[in-house]
């Protein structure tokens, strides 16, 4: 019950239309509140909050107190520990520990992909991997790969979260263009679990493309969208 209303709030953050801090408040009332860890829900949520609000030393205390196999999600989707603990490095400003979990991950992901070269997710995980090192090629190829592995057509749930991190990488390495014509798609298959205006707006891991108008230009255009008339 406790996962469940976790979810269902947290998906409202992202599909709702009002200011997202307001949606923030809720969030973070919840993960005060939240007193469990059932597949890794209760670290990720506080983690993840704590991105949000560019607090990442919170981050990494929450993280520190994990085993050293956490992980969150399972099955289709699943994130590792050292993956999410690179990100917080990089808030941090550490770039030389980022870059050490990144290649720690970037092995271990490699020999899942070997195993199962067919699963979209390890493709995908594995691209932010070589983003993260600024492998440029290797990252867009696994991105590519992963949503011709797993596309929207054939997936309505995975597909758009293979997607979104398929427009991360993109942004990661520098492909603007690449990025934000997912990010366009993404916003005009209302993907609100995955990706909505209110949270793409606060959401650390776009900000390779706040300098560019465009970006701004895309989320005014699909939040104008989102009090349409219907």
């Amino acid at each position: 019950e406790r996962i469940e209303e976790f979810r269902k709030l947290f998906e409202t953050l992202k599909m709702q239309s009002h200011p997202p801090h307001e949606g923030l408040g809720l969030f973070e009332r919840m993960v005060e509140e939240a007193e469990w860890d059932e597949g890794g829900q209760g670290v990720w949520a506080r983690v993840g909050l704590a991105l949000v609000q560019r607090r990442p030393k919170e981050a990494l205390d929450v993280l520190s107190e994990t085993s050293s196999d956490w992980s969150f999600g399972k099955g289709a989707i699943v994130r590792l520990k050292l993956d999410v603990r690179a990100q917080v490095y990089e808030q941090l400003g550490d770039t030389v520990r980022a870059r050490a979990d990144h290649e720690a991950v970037r092995t271990a992901l490699e020999d899942s992909v070997a195993a199962y070269p067919s699963d979209p997710w390890w493709h995908v995980l594995l691209g932010r991997s070589h983003a993260g090192l600024q492998r440029r090629s290797d990252a867009v190829r696994e991105a590519r790969l992963a949503m011709e592995l797993l596309p929207v057509s054939k997936d309505a749930i995975v597909g758009p979260r293979i997607m979104a991190t398929a427009a991360e990488i993109l942004a990661r390495v520098g492909d603007a263009d690449g990025a934000l014509d997912l990010l366009d798609r993404l916003l005009g298959m209302n993907a609100g679990v995955v990706a909505s205006v209110p949270l793409i707006r606060i959401d650390p891991a776009w900000d390779p493309l706040r300098h560019d108008a465009r970006f701004e230009q895309l989320l005014e255009r699909h939040a104008q969208g989102l009090h349409q008339p219907r």
